[in-house]
């Protein structure tokens, strides 16, 4: 269920990473390269009936990441290609999907994740 994959783009590769929810809903972290503990970090949240597949969010990460930041978008539950698992779909005010994002967000920039150089 939490497949992953990767998307070409002119600036690298998007690496498209599925991750659980509290509630059991799936949630994405899309992001260019591997976290850099010490990197300040950007997130980018997509609009109400958005994805992380839009030129605004795509164009973000990639200048974030350009000018030294860790960059990554959140894609929250029943948007883009993820499936809406439980009757509750994302809204503006709910910000559970965010609060979970931010978590398995922390935990990979704590430990530079993918990063030869913390690990």
């Amino acid at each position: 269920m939490l497949n992953n994959r990767v998307v070409c783009l002119p600036g690298g590769a998007l690496i498209h990473e599925r991750i659980p929810a509290a509630d059991g809903e799936v949630l994405a972290l899309e992001y260019l390269s591997k976290f850099v503990r010490g990197r300040p970090t950007i997130v980018v949240v997509h609009g109400i009936c958005s994805s992380v597949d839009t030129n605004y969010m795509r164009h973000t990460l990639l200048e974030a990441e350009s000018k030294g930041f860790n960059a990554v978008g959140v894609l929250c539950r029943g948007c883009g290609d993820l499936p809406l698992l439980t009757d509750v779909p994302w809204n503006a005010g709910q910000h559970s999907d965010i609060s979970d994002a931010l978590l398995a967000i922390h935990d990979r920039v704590r430990v530079g994740a993918g990063d030869d150089e913390t690990n």
